[in-house]
């Protein structure tokens, strides 16, 4: 190739050397390379969004077709922890029968029904044969220890395990908290 001499009648401040056609042919096929490689990385994450949205979805049908059992599972397990609770008398007739009174809707001629042995033991947490003001113990041997039924003129309150079990294990068979 020859030399090529070129006369500027100005001073120059800089100077860029342009690429010959052989370096863009080289440019172009790196940007070519690039763009091909993004494609396949894009096309990698679509197939693993994909993926992850398969096995969520796999994951929730798994879920909801054990529901039941996970359920059943789940109260029958509270069920036996409690009762041997119960059985070894680790409870407190007191805050039962407190928690029971504070949701009763209110009313008068109010009677809170207790297994006999916790109705001792309450009287004697009570200090005195009465409970709260206005409330009338009373003992019956059909509730089980750790239960109570409070009445009132304005409705029953029934604070039976049986059925605070099955409340829960209906919420967790349907999904609710």
């Amino acid at each position: 190739m020859p030399a090529l001499t070129v006369q500027v009648p100005t001073q120059i401040g800089s100077v860029d050397v342009v690429a010959s056609v052989a370096g863009d042919d080289a440019l172009k096929r790196q940007r070519d390379e690039l763009e091909q490689a993004r494609q396949k990385f894009v096309q990698a994450a679509r197939t693993f969004q994909q993926a992850a949205e398969q096995l969520r979805l796999l994951r929730d049908s798994l879920f909801c077709s054990h529901r039941e059992q996970i359920a059943r599972l789940s109260v029958a397990i509270a069920e036996k922890v409690l009762l041997r609770e119960i059985g070894e008398g680790r409870y407190e007739i007191a805050k039962i029968v407190e928690e029971s009174l504070k949701a009763m809707p209110g009313g008068r001629n109010i009677v809170v029904r207790l297994n006999p042995q916790d109705l001792e033991q309450y009287s004697r947490h009570a200090g005195t044969g009465n409970g709260p003001a206005g409330v009338e113990l009373t003992p019956d041997p059909q509730l089980r220890p750790a239960q109570c039924i409070i009445e009132s003129d304005k409705g029953v309150i029934e604070f039976v395990i049986e059925e605070h079990l099955r409340q829960i294990e209906q919420a967790l068979k349907s999904g609710r908290d």
